[in-house]
């Protein structure tokens, strides 16, 4: 049976200490009286650390008033050693270590102390970092029911996805996990989501018909549906007018009906208009020919845009006009602003059509070369055009190839880009394609 021996000595200082105290003491800092120095609270801690059952044991049994019994850990197992000491004074027990275990204990001990500093330093220190945030974050204004629903519904509009959507169980999951309940928040329903875009979509109308009566001058386009004007410090608007589908036959009379209409929904008149902008279909030059406003001064579309100059038939489906407008009764008559043909379209329209057509007249090495391409780049977007074939596009190249428009020159730079890119897989594709026309 093991033996324990006692060592009693003097001490000027005595205090009860429990086992509880010293576990608080040891996972929490306490708080320092403003009478407390620095040195009293460190050597504090020192003796809790001393009595935590790394060096000696705490024994509650043993203390008698102001006495503190601890069982010394660095002594042998078979014969364990009690020292006695007082609260506020660790001379008995770094005698001990001292006089038993030597100078290497001390530094041990030291080092030991130096090390349970600092991690409850940290801890300190992170408890006092979460709680500023939690202060922080309570003291922070809770986000109102009104903006979110305003960010629903931004969200809704910008992406352009279903209704329904907001009644999905995944989407509506995501702010279940957020505990939006907790900040007294509801996702709305498809209905209501429904009624707020209609009215957020009347107080835009509202609002771009005020600014628009502020504006002396504005500049549209039609086919996007959109006007633009430049404010007094030289800032460049812009606001989308309408966007609705055009039912029926695109004539040139009744195109010119639903410009007139849209233009008088915002109060828009020739005079506030100083130019409407449109592509080069049929429809809009003959709509504008007919009722469009000519400047005195300057005839846009017979000087700088001659009638001579080439049209391009609508992209919506341009037709022949069958009945022409009735000229009897002028009141009935719209009038149309001056119009300004799309310089972007003109260009477009220069390097596709018009530079083709020169091509094809001339008999130049230039243009033998470039019909030599065109054909081979042709057989290989019409094969993209059927589904066999696009399917084997698919396998070689890891994706389809694009088939460019006729008048839109960067379509066609695209498409030739992209079969220019492939040239390493060129012959592949060819044989998979069973062609005989190479384009190398």
């Amino acid at each position: 049976m093991a033996s324990i021996n006692e060592l009693d000595e003097d001490s000027n200082i005595s205090v009860t200490l429990s086992v509880s105290d010293i576990n608080d003491s040891l996972e929490t800092v306490s708080p320092v009286s403003p009478t407390d120095t620095a040195e009293s609270s460190s050597s504090s801690q020192a003796r809790l650390l001393l009595l935590d059952g790394t060096f000696f044991k705490y024994l509650p049994e043993k203390c008698t008033g102001n006495k503190i019994t601890a069982l010394c850990m660095k002594c042998p197992r078979d014969v364990l050693t009690k020292v006695k000491g007082f609260h506020n004074c660790t001379s008995n027990f770094l005698s001990h270590l001292k006089r038993k275990h030597g100078q290497d204990c001390i530094e041990e001990y030291k080092t030991y102390v130096k090390k349970k500093k600092s991690e409850v330093k940290k801890k300190g220190d992170t408890f006092v970092k979460i709680t500023t945030s939690k202060t922080k974050r309570s003291n922070e204004k809770i986000m109102s029911q009104e903006q979110f629903d305003e960010n629903i519904l931004k969200y809704f509009i910008h992406s352009m996805i279903p209704l329904h959507a907001v009644e999905d169980p995944y989407f509506s999951k995501i702010f279940t996990d957020l505990n939006i309940s907790e900040m007294g928040l509801i996702l709305m329903s498809r209905r209501t989501l429904g009624r707020r875009i209609e009215k957020h979509y009347e107080t835009q109308v509202a609002k771009i018909k005020s600014e628009l009566e502020k504006v002396p001058y504005v500049c549209t386009t039609i086919d996007i549906w959109t006007a633009h004007w430049i404010t007094n410090d030289l800032r460049r608007v812009s606001v989308a007018l309408d966007c609705q589908r055009f039912r029926g036959v695109h004539s040139y009379d009744r195109l010119s009906d639903i410009i007139q209409e849209i233009n008088g929904e915002f109060d828009l008149n020739t005079n506030k208009i100083v130019a409407s902008v449109t592509d080069n279909g049929s429809n809009f030059v003959k709509a504008f020919k007919t009722f469009g406003v000519k400047l005195t001064n300057i005839n846009i579309e017979n000087e700088v845009m001659p009638d001579s100059q080439p049209t391009e038939a609508s992209s919506e489906s341009d037709v022949e006009e069958g009945e022409s407008w009735n000229l009897d009764n002028p009141e009935h008559i719209c009038f149309l602003p001056v119009h300004l043909r799309c310089c972007a379209h003109f260009l477009s329209l220069c390097a596709t059509t018009d530079a083709n057509k020169v091509l094809t007249e001339q008999d130049t090495p230039l243009s033998q070369m470039h019909a030599a391409i065109m054909k081979k780049c042709n057989v290989l977007w019409k094969a993209a055009g059927r589904p066999k074939s696009a399917e084997t596009i698919q396998d070689v190249l890891g994706h389809t190839l694009s088939r460019p428009g006729e008048t839109r020159w960067n379509s066609l730079f695209d498409a030739l880009q992209q079969i220019f890119n492939m040239k390493e897989k060129s012959l592949l594709l060819h044989r998979s394609l069973n062609m005989k026309i190479l384009l190398k």
